[in-house]
């Protein structure tokens, strides 16, 4: 069982929870995350960020900006084999029609930000405002 919440900002711009929205008695998103973060180093900034590909700068593929993401943060695996650095795509980039999703894990959430920035500045600045983070 799932039980989704929702973290939202009000009209005066405060962050407020909605701690019940429905209850999901199949495998959820909630199952996704877990599985994820046993793959993950501990203590790392995580950033999971689902996009459309609308937002991507003009003649930009999902492929060609998870590419760019992966320069700006390559790989690097702890020395038990979990991901400590790198920008993963949870879809297939190759694939993707309208939307795709990218993790990208990293000491800190700006170092994150950074790779995001360098492969979707939109996208990486709806989630800055969002965030309310300066550039």
């Amino acid at each position: 069982v799932g039980i989704d919440g929702l973290v939202f900002r009000d009209r005066e711009g405060r962050l407020r929870l909605r701690p019940l929205v429905e209850v999901n008695v199949r495998p959820n998103l909630g199952h996704v995350v877990h599985g994820l973060e046993r793959q993950l180093a501990r203590g790392r900034a995580r950033l999971w960020v689902v996009f459309r590909l609308a937002d991507l700068p003009p003649g930009r593929s999902a492929a060609q900006a998870v590419a760019r993401a992966r320069q700006s943060l390559p790989a690097q695996l702890d020395d038990s084999g979990r991901l400590r650095r790198g920008a993963v795509p949870t879809t297939d980039p190759e694939r993707a029609r309208a939307v795709g999703t990218l993790l990208l894990v990293a000491g800190r959430r700006a170092d994150a930000m950074v790779a995001l920035e360098a492969a979707m500045p939109t996208v990486a600045a709806g989630l800055r405002t969002a965030l309310r983070v300066e550039p």
